[in-house]
């Protein structure tokens, strides 16, 4: 009950960002490291692929970080019975930059859902719903996109065991961020 009463209480609170000029790939490679000791105790392995040309992008690290490492710990969750691999890439996209995390888990049973508050499909008590509503939240405030797509596991990205096949399920969570004005 403690953890339920905290988690509405941090999804409630209002706290103004802090935005300074980030490098996504920084914060994507704090994220990886972070993550790291959990993925590699679950048998994941992770690919990154960051573009080399990005402008930096104005945000609040803290909440930026806290989304990162929010999406990378669903992934691990994802995949925690199986391994597999988790795939960070950034790359400029228009006038964004965007950042990119897909892993070879089952895929989003409900990819639509799944920034709605109070949604989780984790069973009663390991899960509140509300992680990936405040990322949602955060990355709104920061004037970006943020989705969940299931799609084909292009080849790309690959690098997976040879047993895998180009059908693979893979859940895709894309963070699209306006670039410095």
């Amino acid at each position: 009950m403690n953890s339920l009463v905290s988690s509405l209480l941090s999804f409630a609170q209002q706290v103004p960002a802090e935005k300074i000029l980030l490098d996504m790939n920084a914060l994507a490679q704090t994220a990886v490291k972070l993550s790291q000791p959990q993925l590699r105790a679950r048998g994941i392995q992770v690919h990154t692929d960051l573009a080399s040309d990005l402008p930096q992008i104005l945000g609040d690290s803290n909440q930026l970080l806290q989304v990162c490492l929010h999406i990378t710990n669903n992934a691990l969750q994802a995949m925690a019975q199986t391994g597999g691999v988790l795939s960070v890439s950034t790359r400029r996209h228009d006038q964004f930059v965007q950042l990119e995390f897909a892993d070879d888990g089952p895929g989003a049973q409900e990819p639509d859902r799944v920034f709605d508050p109070f949604y989780t499909t984790k069973p009663i008590g390991q899960g509140t719903g509300l992680g990936l509503s405040a990322c949602y939240g955060i990355i709104q405030e920061h004037k970006g996109k943020i989705m969940c797509q299931n799609g084909v596991k292009e080849a790309t990205w690959a690098e997976a065991p040879s047993e895998s096949t180009d059908a693979e399920v893979q859940a895709s969570v894309t963070l699209t961020l306006p670039p410095t004005p």
